[in-house]
Order: C-alpha cells, then sequence, then structure tokens
C-alpha cells in the first residue's frame, strides 16, 4: 500500500465520518427527519431520507450546507406529509413555491386604450 493509497483511505473515512455527523445533527434538529443518511461522493454530499414539510426540508439544506461548505449538495430528500407515502411532484412543488415569489399579473380592462374613435 502506497501512501497515497493510505492518505486516500484516510480523507474517504474523515468524509464518512463527516457525513454520518451530518445526518446526526439533522435528524436532532429537523422534527420532521426521518431515515436520513448522508454520503460523500467526490466532493458532493448527498441527503437521503424524508421530512413532512418543505420547511423542513430546507432547514436540513440550511444544515448541511453549513457543515460541508461550499461544495456541492445533492438533495435526495423527499417530502412525505403523512409520514408513510412520499407526495407526488405536484404536491411537492407546490409546497416549495408557495408563497410564490410574483404575484400573477393582473390587467385591467380600463388600461387598454379605447377602440373607438373618440374624435367623432
Amino acid at each position: 500500500m502506497t501512501e497515497a493509497q493510505t492518505a486516500q483511505e484516510i480523507a474517504q473515512e474523515i468524509a464518512q465520518h463527516i457525513a454520518r455527523d451530518i445526518a446526526s445533527e439533522i435528524t436532532r434538529a429537523v422534527p420532521g427527519a426521518r431515515d436520513v443518511t448522508a454520503s460523500i461522493q467526490g466532493d458532493t454530499l448527498i441527503l437521503d431520507g424524508s421530512v413532512r414539510k418543505a420547511a423542513e426540508r430546507n432547514a436540513a439544506r440550511r444544515i448541511a450546507t453549513s457543515r460541508w461548505g461550499a461544495a456541492k449538495l445533492d438533495d435526495r430528500l423527499t417530502i412525505a406529509p403523512n409520514g408513510d407515502e412520499a407526495a407526488d411532484d405536484v404536491y411537492e412543488a407546490s409546497l416549495e413555491s408557495f408563497p410564490a415569489s410574483d404575484p400573477p399579473a393582473w390587467i385591467s380592462r380600463w388600461g387598454w386604450p379605447l377602440l373607438t374613435d373618440s374624435s367623432a
């Protein structure tokens, strides 16, 4: 075994220890976190598991990025409101998009120029 292999194995062991700590911290700090695991592949932190609400998912992301730094985060957390079944994509998207950043456009009918000839 060369020194480079040993250093690489030590770095992988440290990374996996950090990943376990991040998963433990998320489980303690986020009330709806269930079966959360974290692993590291290269410079990417991968989160797996489920939470009940989008806010809990965001809290887990904040913990992960604060501990892992500016490296890549692959968030595979699902939102399961009842705790048993995974929420469908439409439900999850609606949770994450509310409140919308931009309200729907509203145009007054009276704001448009009149179509009649006003000179007559």
